[in-house]
């Protein structure tokens, strides 16, 4: 009812504190007003604009800072007060009632409201009419216009300032309003304080004892014929107490409150075209509407909805997002004393079937108690949660035109049905909860830093700050462990990133350990000119340094290290400890291998598998980081599209060449982490491999003297940038296209045009999972073929390519088969 209420006071009340504003000849949309988003009370500018009290000014704003003047506020008490009539001209008398309104605009509403008792002079004859109005002045119009008599009230004389103003503050009129009574009202803070006047019930006074008396109806309800309605609101556009399918957008279902006894259960529910918000769900709201009841069929007919639908004082609403165990003294205080919570009025995340009511609550869940109608019963428990996930494909699909979101954790869902968060990547982390037939979709907070502290089941220590531990559900993804199980693989020092649920607490974390410095062995005392006690490493960052070992390192230089991976650990004396790492493998001579081996001990580079890597198949992806390292060159490159492929040769035929990889212990499949090829000769050059160069403007640098330049191209699935010494003008120019390409230990490429078993720019006429038709010839996938897609710069599979796309292909054919078989497709061009 408070809603209605600041309706209908608002009406007069708007009139007299909105000084500028003018009265509208009939009622104007919010969304007309030019300047809309620059009101702050949108709620009440937009009531008022709908019963017509208010319009904005002749330019089409609303003018929100403008201030209010007198004589406006008094030609919009006077329209108010005869619901909307303008007739400002009928009450012109013979002499005016002020010395400085005679023929003045407003001088007919200015009458009309000091007749009313409604405004007075200032004590020497005068109005004053284009003077602004403080919010006290302005309080004392809207008082007696819902019929509070001046004198008895005490709205005259040397307090009537501070009794209209307390008056007014009991009555809720300045409720969300910052600005002081004392204060000149701009028309947005006058629109707000008519606004909350329209919810306070009109006055009058016993004919016989003279005593005030409070109606029963609002000035809303009395000058616009308003009805309240109220009811407990189960279902809007953002979630359903009543099933599992949410309302239409902008309506809401209400179980009514006035249906007669005899109509019980869903009988009692409307659906209403009123928009409302999700935290009101469960609780009992009101409505100002127009419209009608017929009692003899228990219908209400609903016309239009005005203003917003406000919760009633019945409603008693409690919130945790706290840990209250079972039985405690917390939980205890939570629920309330007297508070009754039994019975089936759970509802995890809403979706309209009520379970046993909670007995506690977790980190990780919103838990919210509601008691619609003051019985000290709880009618509703309302749990939220979270899940956290990791979007594992984002699809398009051009029939329906939906795009579909997967996840890691098994959810499907268009991003139509998101509230939240729609425009997401594969690869994002998002906090999900799965609402009815919506998906709320958060990206999660994070914090990056070391861990110092952990305990169990409650909290985890992050660059000094504690964090609260979600025990929020989380999807099992690589890399990532929950904050909840983080103490099993636990290691206090360690830097990682840590994921907060929407609540603020730690949810999930990658999995991180204490940062080992690595380093390959470039030469030693056994086997090169450095004196007896020295080593020179080459780090995974490409530095090169020499250092003396120190006499208490596990590895010492007569133990002839050349090309060893070790850890290594700086003295404060200089000097230099090295142990010998178990994560690290050497791997064994071995030539490109077409057909995949099965079990343990081998290493997956660029398709090709290096054995001796022990109890243990480990790949190599884009977060792999490769160092090469010659006689004189060393080379950093990250990621294995980027690197190349390249054979380990340590026969003893010049140039040998050696290789090791890191492989931390971990959960699930391991990924190498860091591969160092060396060789005696100069440099250390990948094998060729293809690249399709998209764009043929390189970003130009220069290094001794030396220009260099980089293209945007795609290997394999992953878009890289090749660095070269070809430039993009002259004789050879790096062009838009398909190439082969080299990398030296130097990290720089050569690009070489690719001219046989090619098909450029042939049109695609047909999709098959094993094959596809372009530009007249059939080719088909096999399990290394690459698909990426050069018009979104991502990656794609077989399911990509579509017919009508323009595509660059480049096959091998198969010796035994015959077949064109696909070693890599570029789409070029869209259908």
């Amino acid at each position: 009812m408070r809603n209605l209420k600041k309706v209908l006071s608002l009406a007069m009340a708007l009139a007299m504190i909105i000084g500028i504003m003018t009265i509208a000849a009939g009622a104007v949309s919010f969304n007309d007003y030019t300047d809309k988003d620059s009101v702050t009370h949108k709620d009440a500018v937009a009531m008022l604009s709908e019963l017509g009290v208010i319009k904005g000014t002749d330019t089409g704003a609303f003018n929100p800072t403008g201030a209010v003047t007198r004589a406006a506020m008094a030609k919009m008490v006077c329209v108010a007060l005869n619901k909307g009539v303008d007739n400002g001209a009928a009450f012109v008398g013979a002499k005016a009632s002020f010395s400085d309104t005679d023929g003045h605009w407003a001088e007919g509403y200015i009458e009309y409201c000091a007749s009313l008792g409604i405004i007075a002079g200032d004590g020497t004859g005068k109005f004053n009419p284009d003077a602004t109005v403080t919010g006290a002045q302005a309080t004392k119009m809207l008082l007696t216009a819902l019929g509070y008599d001046a004198t008895k009230a005490g709205l005259v004389g040397p307090d009537w300032q501070l009794k209209a103003t307390v008056l007014g503050s009991t009555l809720g009129f300045y409720e969300d309003i910052d600005t002081l009574p004392t204060a000149t009202f701009n028309r947005d803070d006058a629109a707000q304080l008519v606004y909350n006047a329209l919810f306070a019930n009109t006055v009058g006074y016993s004919v016989v004892t003279g005593a005030l008396v409070v109606n029963d109806s609002t000035f809303a309800e009395e000058r616009f014929g308003l009805i309240t309605v109220k009811g407990i609101l189960l279902e809007n556009e953002y979630a359903s107490l009543q099933d599992t399918a949410t309302a239409d957008a902008g309506y809401s279902v209400v179980a009514l409150n006035d249906y007669a006894s005899t109509v019980t259960g869903t009988n009692r529910n409307k659906l209403i075209k009123v928009s409302t918000s999700k935290d009101l769900l469960g609780q009992e709201i009101s409505l100002f509407i127009k419209g009608s009841w017929n009692d003899a069929y228990n219908t209400l007919t609903v016309t239009k909805v005005y203003g917003t639908a406000v919760a009633t004082s019945k409603n008693v609403v409690k919130t945790t997002t706290s840990a209250l165990a079972a039985g405690s003294s917390a939980w205890t205080s939570f629920v309330g004393t007297g508070y009754t919570l039994t019975g089936n009025v759970l509802y995890e995340n809403y979706n309209g079937t009520g379970a046993t009511a909670p007995t506690s609550n977790t980190i990780g869940t919103k838990l919210t108690l509601i008691d619609n109608n003051n019985d000290k019963t709880y009618d509703f428990a309302i749990a939220e949660t979270y899940s956290f996930d990791k979007v594992s494909a984002v699809t398009y699909s051009s029939t329906t035109g939906l795009t579909t979101i997967a996840t890691t954790g098994g959810l499907s869902f268009y991003t139509s049905a998101i509230v939240g968060d729609s425009t997401l990547a594969k690869g994002d982390y998002i906090n999900v909860a799965h609402i009815d037939n919506l998906y709320y979709v958060e990206a999660p907070t994070s914090v990056t830093g070391t861990l110092s502290s952990y305990v169990t089941d409650t909290t985890l220590t992050v660059g000094g700050v504690a964090y609260k531990i979600s025990k929020a559900p989380v999807a099992t993804i690589t890399g990532v462990t929950k904050a909840i199980d983080y103490d099993v693989n636990s290691n206090l020092g360690a830097s990682g990133v840590f994921y907060f649920d929407p609540f603020g607490n730690v949810v999930a974390t990658t999995a991180v350990e204490v940062a080992k410095n690595y380093a390959v062995v470039k030469a030693s005392a056994n086997g090169s000119t450095l004196d007896l006690d020295r080593v020179q490493l080459v780090m995974t960052d490409g530095t090169v340094a020499t250092y003396y070992v120190n006499a208490n390192s596990t590895l010492q230089y007569e133990n002839n290290l050349n090309n060893k991976v070790v850890v290594y650990a700086l003295q404060s004396d200089g000097t230099v400890k090295l142990t010998d790492p178990a994560e690290a493998y050497a791997l064994d001579d071995n030539t490109s291998i077409a057909a995949k081996q099965a079990g343990y001990g081998y290493a997956l580079f660029d398709g090709d598998y290096y054995t001796n890597l022990g109890e243990k198949t480990a790949y190599a992806n884009s977060t792999t980081v490769y160092i090469f390292y010659g006689s004189s060159t060393i080379g950093v490159i990250t990621g294995v599209n980027n690197a190349g492929a390249f054979e380990i040769d340590t026969d003893g035929t010049a140039p040998d060449v050696y290789g090791s990889a890191v492989v931390p212990t971990t959960t699930g499949t391991p990924v190498i982490k860091y591969v160092f090829v060396g060789s005696a000769s100069s440099s250390a050059v990948s094998s060729a491999k293809y690249a399709y160069v998209t764009s043929a403007t390189p970003v130009v640098t220069v290094e001794s003297s030396v220009y260099y330049y980089t293209y945007k191209a795609a290997v394999g699935g992953a878009t890289v940038d090749l660095k070269t010494t070809q430039p993009d003008t002259g004789t050879g120019a790096i062009a838009v296209g398909t190439y082969t390409y080299t990398t030296n230990a130097s990290g720089v490429s050569t690009l070489t045009p690719v001219s046989s078993s090619i098909a450029t720019g042939a049109t695609v006429t047909y999709v098959d999972p094993a094959f596809v038709v372009a530009g007249g010839n059939t080719y088909y996938f096999t399990s290394t073929s690459v698909v990426y897609d050069v018009t979104t710069a991502g990656a794609g599979s077989a399911s990509t390519l579509a017919a009508d796309q323009v595509v660059t292909i480049v096959y091998s054919t198969n010796s035994t088969t015959g077949y064109k078989e696909i070693v890599a497709a570029y789409i070029t061009t869209q259908a």
